[in-house]
């Protein structure tokens, strides 16, 4: 597992996700100005309604799209594409979901680093909560199962934060198209770290 002191100024959720070569160049942004609004909400809703499903701690989800692409990247690996950002904005108002950086705060060590009341974890929330930054979708995935024919993958950076410092599991989220719209077919993890 990968330790971080209190010097933590990049974010980990870009990083896990970046690391994982989530920046895809994928079909659904081939420019800030070019998205397909209709299918990236409702896939962009799927996913977060499978994660908010997969934890009881507060959830916060950072607007921002985590890991670089094709020189879009903005500071720290996050992908620069405003109208991107409004949309995953629209969507989490409208699913009742916070919105909050992934980002790490300074003076907030890793779980691993002993002493939570140490000076170790004094920019670490006084609550637990998991910060989620969500990657682009993509069409391609080697946990797909061979049986699928239509799906959309994502990846996601889960960071579990509190006082007593955090951790992150990055997942993989597979959805498949039904009548009904997106539907979970399997979350895998995939890295973690703290």
């Amino acid at each position: 597992m990968m330790r971080l002191g209190r010097e933590v100024r990049v974010s980990v959720a870009a990083a896990a996700l970046g690391s994982l070569a989530l920046g895809c160049t994928g079909r659904r942004l081939r420019g800030a100005g070019e998205l397909n609004a209709e299918a990236d909400t409702a896939l962009f809703a799927a996913v977060v309604r499978a994660i908010a499903d997969s934890t009881a701690l507060p959830l916060r989800v950072d607007p921002r799209v985590g890991g670089p692409a094709e020189g879009e990247s903005g500071p720290n690996g996050w992908l620069d594409a405003p109208p991107l950002v409004e949309m995953h904005r629209r969507v989490l108002a409208d699913l009742g979901v916070a919105t909050g950086s992934a980002d790490i705060p300074q003076n907030c060590a890793g779980a691993g680093v002993p002493d939570p009341g140490s000076t170790e974890h004094r920019g670490c929330p006084p609550e637990h909560a998991v910060l989620v930054a969500i990657g682009l979708p993509r069409s391609t995935s080697p946990y797909a199962s061979a049986k699928m024919r239509s799906y959309e993958a994502f990846r996601a950076a889960h960071v579990f934060i509190g006082p007593d410092g955090f951790r992150y599991t990055s997942y993989e989220y597979i959805l498949t198209p039904t009548p009904r719209g997106w539907t979970l077919a399997s979350r895998v993890p995939l890295i973690a770290g703290e």
